[in-house]
């Protein structure tokens, strides 16, 4: 809901839409990412490319999840060794 999208964005040019979903998304031109999702037949994977678009045109910085150096460091103390993360920070 907070994610703003451009007035002037070109929905042909996010990878992923389907044809009947950049059309929607042209007529009925979404202020922001929730209310995207929001219309008939934008699927959350369609949101998803809006997301990717945006952070591909500098529009959306996300903040880096901080992963626990060593299992101590770790509140949890249980470390998934495959993905080097905790399964609870």
């Amino acid at each position: 809901e907070s994610v703003p999208l451009p007035e002037n964005m070109e929905y042909s040019a996010v990878v992923g839409l389907s044809r009947e979903v950049e059309e929607k998304l042209q007529r009925v031109r979404p202020r922001n990412l929730g209310q995207a999702g929001r219309i008939s037949g934008v699927t959350p994977a369609a949101v998803s490319c809006l997301e990717i678009h945006l952070h591909k045109l500098g529009l959306l910085r996300t903040p880096r999840r901080q992963i626990p150096a060593e299992p101590a460091d770790c509140a949890a103390a249980s470390i998934n060794v495959r993905r080097n993360a905790c399964h609870r920070c």
